[in-house]
């Protein structure tokens, strides 16, 4: 299996997203993404900066993000 990594650049600053599954024709990403208790998701999202990751995915020109927990 060949992971895929995206790379750019935004406002010079070299930036690059490993998502778990992407589908290029259609400029989608999937992220798989575990947890103990699907509860505190919410909270685990901004606490480990997973917004983030779709902000710099948009930047690299993904159009469809989600996340599978």
């Amino acid at each position: 299996q060949r992971q895929a990594v995206l790379r750019g650049e935004c406002e010079g600053i070299p930036i690059q997203s490993r998502p778990d599954f992407l589908l290029v024709d259609e400029a989608r990403v999937v992220d798989l993404k575990t947890t103990s208790d699907v509860l505190r998701w919410g909270r685990d999202f901004t606490r480990f900066g997973y917004h983030l990751q779709v902000g710099i995915a948009a930047l690299l020109g993904v159009k469809r993000f989600a996340f599978l927990v």
